[in-house]
């Protein structure tokens, strides 16, 4: 569970960082450093469709953004299953764009993953947030919240097979019934 719980706040962490409408379909490496710990994995983004993968002590998980779907999966790929949730825009979680740029403290230009980037300052819910945002891919490649500190690596741009987006042929799907203890039981 621990790994989930990582995985899920890197999730809030990188899901704080776009808006889902960025302008380039790529792929690249993510690392991720959240209270001492590091984590690994990759994303991928096509349309307005997210993947990412991250690799953890104890195993490894991926998550399915499909807004257009309205839909999220939390894939387990030892376990073969999978977890279907309702996908939930939060203004809160809006990502980079245009109105926050206008509130931010712009900070000038930088090179971050090879990518000419604008760095920024802004102040989200009392917690100054740095973001480097590449032009190239209208994406974020770098953000460092007090929390901790995410960026991209080896950027990646191009076509992305649409099957990444979707949960893995022949896996279980999983609910989360609302019991004590949170408990997952298998949905046919």
């Amino acid at each position: 569970m621990r790994v989930v719980r990582t995985v899920c706040r890197a999730v809030v962490l990188l899901m704080a960082l776009p808006a889902l409408a960025w302008a380039t379909d790529f792929t690249a490496d993510l690392v991720h450093d959240f209270a001492g710990a590091r984590m690994k994995g990759t994303v991928a983004f096509k349309d307005q469709m997210m993947r990412m993968e991250m690799n953890g002590h104890q195993g490894n998980v991926v998550t399915i953004h499909r807004p257009d779907k309205n839909l999220m999966w939390m894939v387990m790929p030892e376990e073969r299953m999978y977890m279907e949730m309702t996908y939930t825009p939060d203004p809160t979680l809006e990502g980079w764009t245009a109105a926050k740029e206008q509130k931010a403290k712009y900070l000038g230009t930088e090179e971050v993953a090879g990518l000419k980037c604008k760095k920024y300052e802004l102040v989200e819910d009392g917690e100054k947030v740095t973001y480097w945002v590449a032009d190239d891919i209208a994406f974020p490649v770098k953000v460092v919240t007090r929390e901790g500190t995410m960026r991209l690596e080896n950027i990646r741009k191009g076509s992305v097979p649409g099957n990444l987006f979707e949960p893995p042929a022949g896996f279980q799907k999983m609910t989360m019934p609302a019991m004590p203890g949170g408990m997952m039981m298998p949905m046919n």
